[in-house]
Formats: C-alpha cells, structure tokens, sequence
C-alpha cells in the first residue's frame, strides 16, 4: 500500500483550442493501474512484472500461482497500456500529418488526428512466437465519418483490411481479431489511410485498445494447460 503514480495533463497533438485554456493541475497519488494478465505487483512496488515460467496470475495479483504436475504455461504478451515506445512498438506518418504518427493513449493507441486530405500512418509491433499454435488478436474500433481504411499485415503471411464510415464494416464498437503466426520473429503492422479532399473530417482515426501475442517468447500466462499426450511438466 502507499504506492501510487502522478497524472499529468498534456495537450493533445494537434493542440486545436482556443487560446485562454488552462491543462488541470497534476494529480498526485493516483493508484496505480491493476495489472493484467500473467501479472503481478509485490506489495509497495509501482511497478507490474511477469510471472516466471510454471506460475500463473488472472490480473490484479500481488504474486503468481503456482502450476500442479502435469500442467503448463504458455507466455502471452500482451499490450494493454501505451505509454511510451518501445519494446518493438513504434510508429511513422506520411503525406499531409496532424500528428508524427500513431498516438500513446495510455489505454489505447490511436492513428492520429488533424490530418489534411491524404495520409498514412502506420504502426508496428516486433515481437517472436515460440509456439507452433500461437495466435495474435487485437481490440480495433474505427471512428470514421466519411472513408478510411485499416490494413493488418504481418512480414510472412496475412493481409486483413478493415473499412470505416457510414456503410463500412468495422464501426466504433470495439472488435477483437485474431490471426495465427508462424513461429519465429514477426513484424506486424497497421496503416491507416485516410483520403479526404476536402478536409471535412480531421478527426477520423483508428483504435486499438489492446494487443496480445499468445504463444510469445516473452511474457506471463494466465492459467495453466494440461500437458499435451506423450510429454510431462514435473513441476
């Protein structure tokens, strides 16, 4: 307990105010977020770690669970808070930009806004699968009041396009997709394209509000699995 984290207010890129707005003053000892799924946070520390191997957390714990004999874990890592870049995550703009990019929520990720009548912005994540079943879903709304377009696509094997707008298919409600990814290094990728001529809708984006990789070389787990036929976890 005692531990806790300062929120500071920041002006949204594009900052599109008018003059005479104050930001709020910081926020101190704010708690700190729950931590998610194959992690934990030992008492009076800040800061979410993984569980090792053979041990298990379903979020919010302050220490991981053990696996009985016979079971075990596979590493899912999973993005769920965006912070800062890094850790494979990064991001690039192209043509008319409001912003350089993908933008950190904090809870989500987003495309940018203030964009003129043409642009991309992609976003991408490094990351490598050791599992031969692993799968990669992630939580993607569009807000689009005319037409833009989202591709998925990873270095190797699927291709997936998302439409926004009146009549599209992907609305602003949160979806979750999933693909299977091969084993080894993978480099996924967003891009979102936004045509708008006549720049009536600057502030159409894509969100994505989490990613996981299940099966990763890294990570925690959430539960615990039964050995497959043939194989044995001692511990």
């Amino acid at each position: 307990g005692g531990v806790g984290r300062e929120l500071v207010f920041q002006w949204s890129e594009p900052k599109i105010c008018a003059g005479g707005q104050e930001l709020p003053e910081p926020q101190r000892a704010v708690p700190c977020a729950p931590c998610g799924v194959g992690q934990y946070r030992p008492l009076g520390e800040a800061e979410c770690l993984q569980c090792p191997a053979g041990q298990f957390s379903a979020g919010n714990a302050t220490q991981c669970s053990t696996c009985h004999k016979g079971r075990y874990t596979r590493r899912t890592l999973a993005l769920d808070t965006f912070s800062e870049w890094g850790e494979g995550l990064s991001t690039e703009c192209a043509f008319e930009c409001g912003t350089g990019g993908w933008r950190l929520m904090y809870d989500s990720v987003d495309s940018g806004v203030g964009h003129g009548h043409f642009v991309e912005s992609t976003l991408r994540w490094e990351a490598e699968a050791v599992d031969d079943a692993a799968e990669l879903s992630f939580v993607l709304s569009l807000e689009c009041s005319e037409g833009c377009e989202l591709t998925f696509s990873d270095n190797r094997t699927t291709t997936r396009r998302f439409t926004g707008g009146p009549d599209a298919f992907a609305t602003p409600v949160e979806q979750r997709f999933s693909f299977a990814v091969p084993k080894g290094r993978a480099a996924f990728e967003w891009r979102f394209v936004k045509s708008d001529p006549h720049e009536i809708s600057r502030d159409d984006r894509a969100i994505i509000h989490s990613i996981q990789l299940v099966g990763a070389a890294r990570g925690g787990a959430g539960e615990c699995l039964a050995c497959p036929a043939g194989t044995y976890s001692p511990n």
